[in-house]
């Protein structure tokens, strides 16, 4: 488990479930399922704008949706979460203060991803010490140097 999934899974605790009633899943969608409901744990990036944002992947709004889970949103070291998103409101782009930016994978290839100003930045610093000519080119050049 890790950070945010152990202050979710603590947060369940405090809340009244029994460990017993509590099931991790690792790798799927929902992270934890429980007889009264199920929930999906998330990070919250806070952008340099100051706004709250967490990522979801196209598959897991659908299970999500699927399995009538539940988002819960922490920042770090905070014992409660800052927000709970319904699973009907996974298909919006702002809950609350909370927006969700959605990672698409398209002709299973393809991803497109929000970056932060610092990190398109600092990507686009690397592309040209690479000199790469694409930003494909670049990402196979950076996974080719962590093999």
């Amino acid at each position: 488990m890790h950070k945010t999934e152990e202050l979710a899974y603590n947060w369940l605790l405090r809340k009244g479930w029994k460990p017993e009633d509590i099931v991790y899943q690792r790798i799927k969608t929902p992270d934890f399922l429980t007889r009264k409901g199920n929930f999906e744990v998330k990070r919250a990036y806070i952008t340099k704008k100051g706004n709250v944002k967490i990522l979801l992947t196209d598959r897991q709004i659908e299970q999500i949706q699927k399995n009538d889970a539940k988002i819960l949103v922490f920042t770090e070291n905070k014992e409660e979460p800052i927000a709970i998103i319904e699973p009907s409101q996974t298909s919006q782009a702002i809950v609350g203060e909370v927006m969700i930016s959605k990672i698409t994978y398209k002709s299973g290839m393809n991803l497109n991803i929000d970056l932060d100003d610092k990190t398109f930045w600092r990507f686009h610093e690397v592309k040209t010490k690479l000199k790469a000519k694409t930003n494909v080119d670049c990402l196979k050049k950076l996974l080719e140097l962590v093999k």
